[in-house]
């Protein structure tokens, strides 16, 4: 009886529970939940905003107001009347600015006895009369002939044809001191401040007279180098 009961009961139970349980569970959850939610949400919303917005407010408004405002007001400004009437007048006041660099002394310096010393190297005398040196037109003024230069040199002038030859002639003969003085540089010669002097006389015309006693003028007023 001893040796029969002990080998039957021991082998049969140890195998069989241990491998079932163990690999069953295990792989089974790893690989299904992560692929599933990642790259589905992150394509989809990154480029179907971005080009819809920019291009459609900047070329709308750029090109709209720019060309409308500029024409019209450029034609409207110009009125004729205002701008044209000015310009012809001053125009033949301001002839004699070109001589600018030359000298002149006044009426005023040569009819002052102390200057009377200047007149020697001019080769004309205070005593000379105007008829001997231009050309006085006859008539109502005739008289003028007989004025000596120093006494020229006083003449005032005035609103009638004789008073305005009368401011040519002061000018003139300050005019013709100026060129025939040695030391100044004068803008004319002795020879254009006669055929010029001359020349108005004979014309009769007032204006005429006025506009080169007022340029001889300015030429008389350029400098005096003398003492």
């Amino acid at each position: 009886n001893t040796p029969t009961n002990t080998p039957t009961n021991t082998p049969t139970n140890t195998p069989t529970n241990t491998p079932t349980n163990t690999p069953t569970n295990t792989p089974t959850r790893t690989p299904t939940i992560t692929p599933s939610n990642t790259p589905t949400n992150t394509p989809t919303n990154t480029p179907t905003s971005t080009p819809t917005i920019t291009p459609s407010n900047t070329p709308t408004n750029t090109r709209t107001n720019t060309p409308t405002n500029t024409p019209t007001a450029t034609p409207i400004v110009p009125t004729p009347g205002e701008i044209d009437t000015p310009t012809p007048t001053r125009t033949p006041t301001r002839t004699p600015t070109p001589v600018i660099g030359f000298e002149g002394c006044t009426p005023g310096y040569w009819k002052q006895n102390q200057h009377l010393d200047s007149w020697t190297a001019t080769g004309y005398s205070p005593n000379q009369t105007i008829g001997s040196v231009f050309t006085i037109p006859s008539g109502s003024c005739a008289a003028q002939a007989n004025v000596s230069l120093k006494l020229a040199l006083k003449l005032q002038g005035g609103k009638t044809l004789c008073a305005a030859r009368e401011t040519l002639l002061r000018a003139a003969v300050a005019a013709l001191l100026n060129a025939a003085h040695p030391t100044v540089d004068y803008a004319l010669s002795t020879a254009q401040v006669i055929a010029e002097v001359n020349a108005a006389l004979a014309s009769g015309d007032r204006k005429t007279i006025l506009t080169l006693a007022s340029r001889l003028d300015a030429f008389n007023n350029q400098g005096c180098p003398l003492n």
